[in-house]
C-alpha cells in the first residue's frame, strides 16, 4: 500500500487508466479500474536516492508512448505500457518527464528533490538521440516536483516546481515564467484544473478560487485527471490518508465527491 503520485486516463480507451505509486512504481488497468496489474518498466532499484519519486507522462499525440522515472531511471514505452527501455541518462536525480507531441522529443526535470538546487532541464532530440542541457534554474525554495504537463489548447508545456512554474511553447527548448502555481494540474478540453491545498484540499478551474471542496479527507490531491470524453468527470488521487492513499471521483466538475474504494467505475 502507498501513496498514489498519478493518474493517466488513454485519451483514446477512457477504461484504461494508469496510477504512478512511489516505490512501487506503475500500474494499470483496462477495465475502469475493477482490476489492476503491476508494469515492469525496467527501472532501476526501487528505493534510490530519489525513492519518493514516481512520475509518468503520455504522448499526447499517442497513448501507447509513455516515460516513466523513479527518480533514478528513466524508461520509455511505445506499446501501451507493456514492453519499456531504459534510457541512457548523463544526469541523476530525475524528479520529472514529458513527451513533445509534436516532435516526439523527450524532456526530463532534473535534481534532488528538496534541495536548493539547482533544477536543471534536459531535452532528447529524436533528430540526435541524446539528452542536452538547456536550462539551469534554482527555486525561490526547495525544488518540489509537482507536474510537467503539455497543454494542447495553448500548445506549451506547463512546469510546477513547488512555489516556482515554469512555461515552454518550443516544445521544451525555452523556458519562462508561467501562469500556474503550487499544486498539480489536469488539461481538460474546457480548460485547466489545478488541485491545491493541505487538510482542506480544493480543486481550482483555470487556477482561480476558491474552487471546489474535498470534503472529509484529510489528504492533499496529488494527482489529477479529467476523462477526455467527459470534462465533467474528474478523478483524483490523494497522499496522506488515514490508511494511505486514496481516490476520489466527481462525475459534476467537482461539485460532489465520491471516494473510490474498489476500482474508478461508474459512481
Amino acid at each position: 500500500e502507498g501513496d498514489i503520485r498519478q493518474i493517466i486516463i488513454d485519451f483514446q480507451n477512457p477504461q484504461t487508466v494508469y496510477v504512478s505509486v512511489p516505490s512501487f512504481g506503475v500500474f494499470k488497468t483496462e477495465d475502469g479500474g475493477e482490476i489492476w496489474r503491476w508494469l515492469e518498466t525496467d527501472s532501476a532499484d526501487r528505493k534510490g536516492p530519489n525513492w519518493e519519486v514516481s512520475y509518468l507522462a503520455m504522448n499526447p499525440a499517442d497513448p501507447g508512448h509513455l516515460i516513466y522515472t523513479n527518480g533514478t531511471t528513466i524508461s520509455v514505452s511505445k506499446d501501451h505500457g507493456e514492453k519499456w527501455k531504459r534510457q541512457e541518462i548523463p544526469f541523476s536525480d530525475p524528479g520529472l518527464v514529458g513527451i513533445d507531441p509534436i516532435s516526439g522529443n523527450l524532456i526530463a526535470a532534473v535534481g534532488k528533490e528538496g534541495s536548493k538546487g539547482p533544477m536543471k532541464i534536459y531535452l532528447w532530440e529524436t533528430t540526435s538521440s541524446s539528452w542536452r542541457l538547456v536550462q539551469e534554474y534554482y527555486p525561490t525554495y526547495d525544488i518540489g516536483y509537482e507536474y510537467l504537463e503539455y497543454d494542447q489548447i495553448r500548445n506549451k508545456f506547463l512546469l510546477g516546481l513547488g512555489a516556482d512554474d515554469l512555461q515552454s511553447v518550443d516544445g521544451g527548448r525555452t523556458w519562462t515564467g508561467g501562469d500556474f502555481e503550487g499544486g498539480n494540474l489536469a488539461i481538460s478540453s474546457q480548460g485547466t484544473y489545478m488541485s491545491v491545498g493541505w487538510g482542506n484540499p480544493t480543486i481550482r478551474f483555470n487556477g482561480k478560487g476558491p474552487g471546489f471542496t474535498i470534503t472529509n479527507t484529510a489528504t492533499m490531491p496529488i494527482s489529477i485527471d479529467v476523462a477526455p470524453s467527459n470534462p465533467q468527470r474528474i478523478v483524483v488521487g490523494c497522499i496522506r490518508g488515514k490508511s494511505g492513499g486514496s481516490i476520489w471521483v466527481s462525475n459534476n466538475g467537482g461539485v460532489a465527491w465520491n471516494k473510490r474504494e474498489n476500482g474508478l467505475g461508474a459512481v
